[in-house]
């Protein structure tokens, strides 16, 4: 099972026996937008399980957004390898060393990419897959929540899938159609649809690897959906009775909405509405969430037989690929794997896919796999069987920017996208074309504002041991 929540940032990864914790110092100085919130004690199911296993503390993201990390997840290929994405822009960008990185590297329908995922592999091997919660990876000219529900469900299951429910297609705050209104974040809904996979795959006694995708932290804030919102309200529309967890599950509980933002307001320390309140929701949201899927299986006899994969889509310098554009939380629980194991190597969203696939028995550690990918299986990490992958790092990329994370804990950022932006719209005519650049060069901008003091160098080095924030670019030095 992945539990990849959308936008959690986290500020004291559960790791408190770590000496200064997994994620970067945040100093004060540093204004970034949504700085990772400090969930020490908001989330204890979430640092029970985390401590239970594996702990990663350099994992990263392919890529700082959405939709080419998820990609990444589903294929295990970085996101400027996507068919879908290339083909839009290479008309625009011929030169292959301009490959552009954004919201359009995705699994567009009739593309090829679309039947190499983790999800087709796993089915070929005998496994039920079953994905729930956000997608975000169908292009929007295909579907969106204007369409049927009907129909979203079918094009995520192109990918694989042979369960879809809890669905949302893509961001909430995305969407222009009046549909958007009647509904929010929706936990009892995600939750009561991914135990009745379990369930139903249980019964047929097969094997099953469970996409879990909640929609919080990202925005719209939890706010409006614990208190102005019903779990009867989802994007398929009113649901016809309560989605209750405990059909499925008589162990496990899930708070009511009330309940959760009351608790959160004992947390934070504030009785009045405010973002810190609204994120601090969220987690406790989440975390009770992931106390029902792991008492479900605890239930059920099968925790000690299922692997349970926890991390999150990026970091909070959106679009950027520092260290808290790129660095995300990653925990694995299971079979074989002891608990509190340091993990120190580096390792990326690109080695999830080899990883379940090692898991599932279908391909050996080194061995070739059943579809392309650019990342290794880290399972023999997290078994304590080796402390090396025997590579020299991995990579992010986003829009034209690039960077190699090292194992000696070196970077090397290539950042030609403003060089690029500021030519491409000064020649092009073309609307999408800058349209698209002049919104990328306004992410960065807004994301990461003066944060950085060399993020216009086209060239940069850091040496994260000394400089975790990435304040001095070594490039100039050496």
């Amino acid at each position: 099972m992945l539990f990849l929540p959308d936008d959690m940032y986290l500020r004291d990864y559960p790791a408190p026996e770590i000496p200064g914790g997994i994620a970067p110092a945040v100093p004060s100085r540093i204004p970034i937008k949504d700085k990772p919130i400090n969930n020490a004690g908001v989330m204890p199911r979430f640092e029970k399980i985390a401590q239970s296993g594996a702990i990663f503390t350099r994992a990263f993201t392919s890529s700082p957004s959405c939709t080419p990390s998820r990609y990444s997840i589903m294929t295990g290929r970085y996101p400027s390898n996507s068919q879908y994405g290339w083909d839009q822009w290479s008309a625009y960008f011929p030169d292959v060393s301009k490959r552009f990185v954004d919201y359009h590297s995705q699994l567009g329908p009739g593309y090829s990419d679309t039947k190499k995922t983790v999800a087709f592999a796993l089915s070929n091997v005998g496994y039920r897959t079953g994905m729930v919660g956000k997608w975000h990876l169908t292009p929007t000219e295909f579907t969106g929540f204007g369409k049927p529900y009907s129909e979203q469900v079918e094009f995520v299951k192109r990918a694989g899938f042979d369960f879809v429910d809890g669905l949302y297609i893509g961001n909430m705050c995305d969407c222009s159609f009046p549909i958007c209104s009647t509904f929010s974040h929706n936990m009892e809904w995600l939750l009561a649809t991914a135990l009745q996979f379990m369930d139903d795959a249980m019964r047929r006694e097969l094997p099953f690897f469970l996409y879990f995708a909640p929609t919080p932290a990202h925005l719209p804030t939890v706010e409006d959906a614990l208190l102005f919102h019903s779990p009867y309200h989802t994007p398929g529309g009113l649901l016809p009775t309560y989605p209750n967890v405990s059909k499925y599950c008589s162990s496990c509980t899930l708070s009511t909405r009330k309940g959760i933002w009351d608790s959160a307001g004992v947390i934070s320390g504030a009785s009045e509405v405010g973002s810190c309140r609204a994120s601090l929701a969220a987690l406790r949201w989440l975390d009770e969430s992931l106390g029902v899927l792991y008492d479900f299986l605890s239930e059920r006899d099968a925790i000690d037989n299922t692997y349970v994969v926890m991390s999150t889509d990026h970091g909070s310098a959106k679009y950027s690929l520092y260290e808290l554009g790129i660095r995300v939380p990653l925990y694995a629980a299971g079979p074989g794997i002891r608990a509190g194991i340091r993990v120190d190597e580096v390792v990326s969203h690109v080695d999830l896919l080899p990883t379940f696939l090692s898991w599932a028995g279908c391909c050996a550690d080194g061995g070739s796999m059943p579809i392309p990918t650019d990342g290794l299986s880290w399972s023999s990490l997290a078994s304590g069987e080796a402390v090396s992958l025997d590579r020299p790092g991995v990579r992010a990329e986003s829009y034209f920017d690039r960077v190699n994370v090292t194992r000696d804990f070196i970077k090397v950022y290539t950042s030609p996208t403003y060089d690029i932006i500021a030519h491409e719209i000064f020649l092009s005519d073309n609307y999408t074309v800058t349209n698209t650049l002049e919104h990328a060069a306004f992410d960065l901008a807004h994301f990461v504002g003066d944060s950085y003091p060399a993020l216009y160098d086209r060239m940069q080095v850091y040496n994260v041991t000394a400089d975790p924030m990435e304040q001095a670019n070594l490039w100039y030095e050496h």
